[in-house]
């Protein structure tokens, strides 16, 4: 077999291993963990809920209602079934752009970052002042955010990949008057079959997996419908060490994915005065109440460290 179909084929498998470690842990799986954090990096007992000030859940196809002030108030808990400690993040987003919030009363700029012990159960009350225009509010939470890899090692790849979320529309939001223009891609491929939502690459044809890349350096955001027969709407943003950062000088790229098509996008990597975790988080069906069209609320791409030259 020569060199390159090896390569083809072993970039088949990784996808195929990341789809499924992504199905198997967005929302809960519950396979023997191990007593260390270098040692359980497949392990993923953990529950995400949210829940209204009175307890009452809030559950996901539910309008998110505001106070007199314009206020949210929910109680974000993580249920951390682990034999081991770990650190979560805590983003907010409004519109798919970063927002500040509180956390008991305490102003969060950018990132919670919370350390939970282990096998426990953590309730966070947090309040968001909501935009007047605001749509949608996005509750993302991040694995370990300050934790660095940059060898290939898949299991610590895909487990640092995998983020949750709840998504809410705003109670009374303007939906019917959504203006939503979609940004086009620099290169379409046909690519019939490939169904990996997002994938970051240094090559704008070939799906490469890289873990480290360097500043200033060109590289490719390549997406796809995952349906075979259905095209995919999605809102994407980028974080830089957890502040959101630019995509071609935009927020947020918004992007409508047809069937057998590979859009990709040209990018280039930021300058830092140190490593830099990167990632790409695409939102599937952006502003629309949430119901079983897909199995995902998220999708994102490979945790990436950008080095400095």
């Amino acid at each position: 077999m020569k060199k390159s179909s090896i390569i083809t084929a072993s970039i088949i498998g990784i996808i195929v291993l990341s789809l499924i470690l992504i199905f198997l842990n967005n929302e809960r799986v519950s396979p023997a963990g191990e007593d260390t954090k270098e040692e359980s990096y497949t392990e993923n007992r953990v529950s995400i809920a949210t829940f209204k000030e009175d307890k009452i859940p809030l559950l996901d196809d539910e309008a998110l209602k505001l106070d007199n002030n314009s206020v949210a108030n929910l109680i974000l808990s993580i249920g951390h079934e682990v034999d081991a400690d770990r650190t979560y993040g805590i983003i907010i987003l409004q519109d798919y752009i970063q927002s500040s919030f509180y956390y008991e009363h305490n102003l969060i700029n950018d990132i919670l970052k919370l350390e939970v012990e282990p096998n426990s159960i953590n309730d966070l009350s947090l309040s968001i002042k909501v935009h007047p225009d605001t749509v949608e509010i996005v509750v993302l939470i991040v694995r370990d955010p300050d934790d660095f890899v940059k060898e290939l090692d898949f299991e610590k790849l895909f487990y640092y990949e995998q983020l949750y979320s709840k998504r809410y529309i705003v109670e009374g939001a303007e939906l019917s008057n959504l203006d939503v223009k979609y940004d086009e891609p620099q290169y379409i491929y046909n690519n019939a079959g490939d169904l990996t939502p997002i994938f970051f690459s240094d090559n704008r044809k070939k799906k490469n997996l890289i873990s480290s890349i360097k500043e200033n350096k060109m590289a490719y955001l390549q997406m796809n419908s995952p349906f075979e027969d259905n095209e995919m709407t999605y809102a994407v943003i980028a974080f830089e060490n957890w502040k959101q950062s630019n995509l071609n000088g935009k927020e947020i790229l918004h992007i409508n994915t047809p069937v057998n098509e590979t859009y990709v996008y040209e990018l280039k990597t930021s300058d830092v005065q140190e490593d830099t975790n990167l990632q790409f988080i695409a939102f599937p069906y952006p502003y629309e109440f949430w119901d079983d069209r897909y199995a995902f609320k998220v999708e994102q791409s490979i945790r990436t460290v950008v080095e400095p030259n």
